[in-house]
């Protein structure tokens, strides 16, 4: 086995970092978490998509549980009681930001997450987009997204609109990054 550049081991391609064949483990197209290739357990694909969606969990329901709890506020107090179908459509353009925000983290973070913490260790980074600087550019694109669409199909982006939605969204959506962040680091 030899040493990466920086000292870390696992070095030549066909060689895991704990002396195995392989990719190290983030590597190869189908790569498992534990570093073996193929389909996971479970079922899920191999390959870039499937790793990010991998990882992404549960970050990816998080944010748009936190989408879905400022439509459900919003509408309440709007007194707008249009079932379901209203939620959603009220919902979609949020959501839709949320899913690109999250393939943009993924793909600027290459599989692993922009974040560090306080030791400059990387948080969680089998995990893009856990930490609040890599949380941000979700936070923004959702709401940016969202708004846009909401502009293309007609409906309103009052600048009050936009203020509430950016502040609110930002805090739950940073904030659960925020949370996890500290207690990663606690734990370490």
């Amino acid at each position: 086995m030899t040493a990466r550049p920086g000292g870390r081991p696992g070095g030549s391609a066909g060689e895991r970092p704990d002396g195995s064949a392989g990719e190290r483990p983030g590597g190869s197209a189908g790569e498992r978490p534990d570093g073996s290739a193929g389909e996971w357990p479970d079922g899920r694909p191999g390959g870039r998509a499937g790793r990010l969606i991998a990882r992404a969990q549960p970050g990816v329901p998080l944010d748009a549980v936190g989408v879905g709890l400022f439509v459900a506020i919003g509408r309440r107090s709007h007194d707008d009681d249009a079932g379901l179908a209203g939620f959603l459509r009220v919902a979609a353009p949020f959501l839709i930001g949320v899913a690109i925000g999250w393939l943009i983290v993924g793909a600027l973070a290459g599989g692993g997450s922009m974040g560090r913490g306080r030791s400059g260790e990387s948080v969680r980074s089998a995990r893009p987009g856990y930490s609040w600087r890599s949380g941000w550019p979700v936070w923004v694109t959702t709401v940016v997204v969202g708004m846009m669409l909401r502009q293309v199909t007609g409906r309103g982006t009052a600048a009050s609109f936009v203020i509430v939605t950016t502040l609110f969204l930002g805090a739950l959506m940073l904030g659960w990054r925020v949370v996890l962040g500290r207690r990663l680091t606690e734990r370490s």
